[in-house]
């Protein structure tokens, strides 16, 4: 298993952000701080992410939007290749 180097997100409350999710491996998502809500294109769930959840999503997933639910919303990005 190959890690990609992590980047992160910041929002703010109310703020949102389309995540890019081109690339190759499965995606992770890992909340360092703070509340979000997460929603994923084909995916019929929608995630409440807090502090320390973590979320995979398939390789061909073509589209994830965030919102920040507190004063900041911290999130690791990564990609995992098997």
């Amino acid at each position: 298993m190959n890690t990609i180097k992590p980047s992160s997100i910041s929002l703010e409350y109310n703020e949102f952000k389309t995540l890019s999710t081109e690339g190759t491996g499965k995606l992770i998502l890992q909340c360092l701080g703070g509340s979000g809500w997460i929603t994923a294109k084909d995916d019929p769930n929608d995630y409440i992410v807090y502090e320390g959840c973590v979320l995979e999503f398939p390789e061909n997933q073509p589209a994830i939007l965030l919102q920040g639910l507190s004063s900041k919303l911290e999130i690791e990005v990564r990609r995992v290749e098997c």
